[in-house]
C-alpha cells in the first residue's frame, strides 16, 4: 500500500516508511518545559529549540520550500514541478501556515528550529505531528542548503528523539522519498528502520 500517490511513477521509487522505537520514555504528561540543545562547529555554535511565536515565518516557509522543490527537482527534473508545487503550496497553507498552533505541546507534538547562535538566523526545521496516543510522525525535517553537512540535522533527529519521549512517544515513524538518500542514512544512523 503507498501513502502517497504522486508523482505519477513515484511507484517505482516507493515511498519509505522508517519507524523508531523510542526507549526510557520518562513521562506521560506534558509539561511546558523549553529545552534547547547546543552543539558547536567549526563556524558557528547551533541551538535546536522549540519554534516560538516571535520567529521568522517566512525563513520556515523557505526553508520548507527550498528543500522540497530542490531535492524533488533533482530527482525527477522538472516535469514533475506542478505536482511538487501542488503540493508544497498545500504544506504551505496547512501546518505550515501557524505551526507553533498546529505542533502544539498541548497536542502532544512540537516544531523544532535549528537556529545559528551569532546571526540569529533559523537554518533547519524538524517536526513530530502526534498521530495517536504514543505515536508521533516526524514531519517537516529540512535543513538550509548553504548549512548542510554541518551536523544540523543529526542535532534536529536527536532533538526529537527527546521531546518524544518528553511527549510521552512509544514511537515514531517517518515516510520519505526513496530518492533522498542523504535523509535515509540520517534517520537510518538514528536507528529508524
Amino acid at each position: 500500500c503507498l501513502r502517497f500517490c504522486w508523482p505519477p511513477g513515484w511507484y517505482l521509487y516507493g515511498p519509505i516508511r522508517w519507524t523508531l522505537r523510542v526507549t526510557s520514555t520518562t513521562s506521560t504528561t506534558t509539561t511546558t518545559t523549553t529545552t534547547t540543545t547546543t552543539t558547536t562547529s567549526s563556524s558557528s555554535s547551533i541551538t535546536v529549540r522549540r519554534l516560538s511565536p516571535e520567529d521568522d515565518l517566512a525563513t520556515v516557509h523557505r526553508i520548507f520550500d527550498d528543500g522540497m522543490v530542490a531535492e524533488w527537482r533533482r530527482f525527477f527534473g522538472d516535469e514533475y514541478m506542478k505536482i511538487i508545487r501542488e503540493y508544497d503550496d498545500e504544506a504551505l497553507g496547512n501546518d505550515l501556515s501557524n505551526p507553533t498552533e498546529y505542533y502544539s505541546q498541548e497536542k502532544g507534538s512540537v516544531f523544532l528550529v535549528a537556529v545559528d547562535d551569532k546571526s540569529d538566523e533559523i537554518l533547519g526545521t524538524a517536526a513530530i505531528d502526534c498521530r495517536s496516543p504514543g505515536v508521533g510522525e516526524v514531519r517537516r525535517v529540512s535543513v538550509v542548503a548553504s548549512a548542510r553537512g554541518r551536523g544540523i540535522g543529526h542535532r534536529l533527529v536527536m532533538a526529537l528523539n527527546e521531546w518524544g519521549k518528553k511527549l510521552g512517544m512509544q514511537k515514531l515513524f517517518l515516510t520519505t522519498g526513496h530518492h533522498l538518500e542523504t535523509a535515509i542514512s540520517l534517520y537510518k544512523k538514528h536507528g529508524f528502520s
